[in-house]
């Protein structure tokens, strides 16, 4: 799959709606890529709330997160069989134990969720595509759901790399890339 010719259509979405990608080698365009076409044959997307699911949003999430897989083994987030895909944030409750026999529930709206149970990622899209949009700004909601703090480590790498010298030293030998160091 990985071998496969990436969409000439599905480049033209992974460069206009994620900027970071064009900053890549050619190699690394291409690893990325091909990891984007095993996530779209092995994971199920679905457009939820009215959202038409097109190609260009498809695309544009399986991208952000191959970058994810980038100079690493071939995991492919096995916990993980659907993309579940909003037009805007999701309602959800939440509850949380207070000690005691207590919980405490609430409603908030997410712009994403992880549920290990159930096995999908819920992302809304408005928020996804605004923080693909805005690199640097710690909102990559494709990043946070795949990995929260793998979402820091490549959205504000030098604030990382400067606060954790060590964390960041794991995610950087983790995911075998250098994001501090291509910033500067």
């Amino acid at each position: 799959m990985r071998a496969q010719p990436f969409p000439a259509t599905w480049r033209v979405h992974v460069e206009k709606n994620i900027p970071l990608f064009a900053r890549r080698s050619v190699t690394e365009q291409s690893e990325v890529l091909g990891h984007a076409q095993v996530l779209l044959a092995e994971k199920h997307f679905e457009g939820c709330g009215g959202l038409e699911l097109t190609d260009e949003i498809r695309v544009t999430i399986a991208a952000q997160a191959a970058r994810l897989l980038l100079n690493r083994e071939d995991d492919y987030f096995p916990t993980v069989t659907s993309v579940l895909v909003y037009p805007a944030a999701v309602a959800h409750e939440a509850k949380e134990h207070l000690g005691g026999g207590i919980w405490e529930e609430s409603e908030s709206a997410a712009a994403g969720l992880a549920t290990g149970h159930l096995g999908a990622i819920f992302l809304a899209w408005d928020n996804t595509a605004h923080g693909l949009a805005e690199p640097g700004d710690a909102r990559d909601v494709i990043l946070h759901e795949f990995a929260v703090l793998t979402e820091h480590f490549f959205e504000r790498p030098i604030e990382l790399r400067e606060r954790h010298p060590a964390l960041y030293a794991i995610l950087r030998d983790f995911y075998r890339q250098d994001p501090a160091g291509s910033a500067a």
